[in-house]
């Protein structure tokens, strides 16, 4: 099947995608014929992979494979992601590269490969998700890409000869016991951007001589199974981190030595140069006007409104005898008005509008291609079933919250027909606003 033809299928699953919204099919199942009907397997030499219409997804290699360089494009096609447990218990496997091109690595992606020493992360990789490489315990080393974001739960648990782990600049979650039993470590140095580390990170860790937490307001799960070198009770490890912060904290309430970042005890870790990248930023504000009047006579009438996204109703009537006070809140200082007699007072059917808070960067865009297209639908469609069928989809956090336009907490296919009326929006030249401004999101 070529590319064109593919496209056109592509358009005519929209359309039936479109029409099952508006003729109540059940949930999925548009999703779940898109998926099925492309998602054939097919062998690249070692390796074996989907083709999901508008790209690759590695599924998994031979037993015989010792080395694999997965390459960046299979027929034309870029090669976006490595699905769950596809290298799973693969003895023989040595050597893997991964390119810039991939985006997702599933669930136990390389757990329980023992032989595996040597792991090349590309640039585009936004997790490390969970038991990613559990039990890969012949890994001596890794550099986490300064695109991940997050070290999921178990990811490299029991990674006994992982002596040495270079965090990228944007990893903020270190999850529950992501490096427990890794008995080679020795020294760990946190950048900055660590926000949370959980219950059990780096339990286990019986080498461990120090742990460097550059964020000092970095979340440290209160127990002494966060950082520790197991059932021993060794307390032999120093924490390094700035003087008042939750480092210190932390060191002092379970019998750790602190010293400051700097200090000439502080000892020095090799580092590693990853390929020079350019990140983007943009910032978005939201602005909200409120309007409060009061009017008093023998009725008081409160009215508030504001610049409407999602709309909320109330009316309520309140008798009492005396004194009346109603207090309006909003984003203008706190109004209070006081009638003395029996009076009534009624807020009439309002219109409140609540902008839609927390949207991320690059909404609709999962693919980080910096564009909102038909492609985007798709991969929100493969990861809704497979979320669906196994429990586990294709998304890591960053990208299924990039891919729940609607905001109701799930990423499935209405936001993939959202996606697909968007993108016809904009291919119409109807207009160039962003998909939160077409949704009113904003």
């Amino acid at each position: 099947m070529n590319k064109i033809n593919k496209k056109y299928i592509a358009l005519l699953l929209a359309a039936g995608m479109l029409t099952a919204n508006a003729t109540g099919w059940p949930a999925g199942t548009i999703s779940d014929f898109s998926v099925n009907l492309f998602a054939k397997a097919e062998n690249y030499g070692d390796l074996s992979y989907e083709n999901q219409i508008f790209n690759i997804n590695i599924t998994g290699c031979s037993d015989s494979a010792t080395e694999l360089n997965i390459p960046s494009e299979i027929d034309g096609l870029a090669v976006k992601g490595i699905k769950t447990s596809a290298f799973y218990d693969k003895k023989n496997l040595v050597s893997v590269t991964v390119p810039d091109s991939v985006v997702t690595i599933g669930n136990s992606a390389f757990a329980n490969c023992t032989n595996l020493r040597n792991v090349s992360l590309g640039n585009s990789v936004t997790a490390i998700d969970y038991n990613t490489f559990q039990n890969c315990e012949s890994l001596v080393s890794i550099t986490i890409p300064d695109s991940v974001k997050k070290i999921g739960k178990d990811s490299f648990n029991g990674c006994s000869a992982l002596s040495s782990v270079t965090f990228g600049s944007k990893v903020s979650t270190i999850d529950t016991d992501s490096f427990y039993n890794c008995s080679s470590l020795t020294d760990i140095v946190l950048p900055e951007s660590v926000s949370n580390i959980k219950d059990g990170a780096f339990y286990g860790c019986s080498s461990l001589r120090s742990v460097t937490i550059k964020n000092p307001d970095c979340v440290i799960y209160d127990s002494k199974y966060t950082i520790s070198k197991g059932t021993s009770g060794d307390k032999n490890i120093t924490i390094y981190g700035y003087a008042n912060s939750t480092a210190e904290t932390y060191a002092k309430n379970y019998g750790y030595t602190f010293a400051l970042i700097g200090s000439s005890s502080e000892p020095e870790i090799p580092t590693e140069t990853l390929p020079e990248t350019t990140t983007t930023t943009t910032t978005q504000t939201t602005a909200t006007t409120s309007t409060t009047t009061s009017t008093t006579t023998q009725t008081t009438t409160t009215t508030t409104t504001s610049t409407t996204t999602q709309t909320t109703t109330t009316t309520a009537t309140t008798t009492t005898p005396e004194t009346i006070t109603t207090t309006t809140a909003s984003t203008t200082p706190e109004t209070t008005t006081s009638t003395t007699a029996t009076t009534t007072t009624t807020t009439p059917e309002t219109t409140v509008t609540q902008p839609v808070q927390n949207l991320p960067y690059g909404l609709g865009d999962v693919n980080y291609n910096n564009e909102v297209n038909a492609e985007d639908a798709s991969l929100i469609l493969q990861d809704a079933a497979q979320k669906g069928a196994s429990g586990w989809g294709i998304f890591g956090d960053d990208q299924r919250n990039r891919g729940d336009i609607d905001r109701d907490g799930n990423s499935n296919s209405a936001d993939a027909a959202m996606v697909l009326q968007y993108a016809a929006y904009r291919g119409s030249g109807a207009g160039e606003k962003s998909i939160a401004e077409y949704f009113n999101l904003q």
